[in-house]
C-alpha cells in the first residue's frame, strides 16, 4: 500500500505491518511510492515519496534496519514531484535508481550512499528498469 508494508517470517502464517516514513513530520499519513529491498542485504530497503500525488516535492528513504528506523538520503537537486519509481538488479547490488514522474532521475552506484541526478531530464517517467551491461 501507500501507506506501509506487511512481512511474514513463518510462511505466511502470520504478518507484521510496518508504516513507510513521513515526508514530513507533521503530516497524518506518508505518500509512498515505490519501494525496493537491496537484493544483498533484506534489511536495507529504499522507498520513494514525498507531498502526495503527484506532488512538487519528493524524496527517497533508506532503512537498513528492516523498516525500524528511516533516514532521507542527499539526493543532489531536491525533486520534482514525489519520488514514483526505484530500481535495482540483483547482479548489481550497490545500484539502485530512482525516478520522479516529471522526468528526474538519480542514480547511487554505492548501495545508496551518494546519489547523482542524470544531466538528462525526461518527460513523465513511468517506469524504471536497471541492467547489468
Amino acid at each position: 500500500s501507500p501507506f506501509g508494508f506487511a512481512t511474514s517470517r513463518d510462511e505466511g502464517e502470520s504478518w507484521d505491518y510496518h508504516y513507510f516514513p513521513k515526508f514530513n513530520p507533521t503530516d497524518v499519513r506518508s505518500y509512498c511510492r515505490g519501494m525496493i529491498v537491496k537484493p544483498d542485504d533484506p534489511n536495507t530497503m529504499f522507498v520513494g515519496n514525498g507531498d502526495f500525488i503527484p506532488g512538487v516535492v519528493g524524496c527517497v528513504q533508506r532503512t537498513k534496519d528492516a523498516g525500524k528506523t528511516w533516514a532521507p538520503v542527499d539526493l543532489p537537486v531536491e525533486p520534482n514531484s514525489v519520488v514514483y519509481w526505484l530500481a535495482n538488479h540483483p547482479s548489481i547490488p550497490n545500484v539502485v535508481a530512482a525516478a520522479t514522474i516529471f522526468g528526474y532521475v538519480y542514480v547511487s552506484t554505492d548501495g545508496g550512499d551518494t546519489w547523482e541526478k542524470l544531466d538528462k531530464e525526461f518527460g513523465e517517467v513511468r517506469a524504471l528498469a536497471i541492467t547489468p551491461n
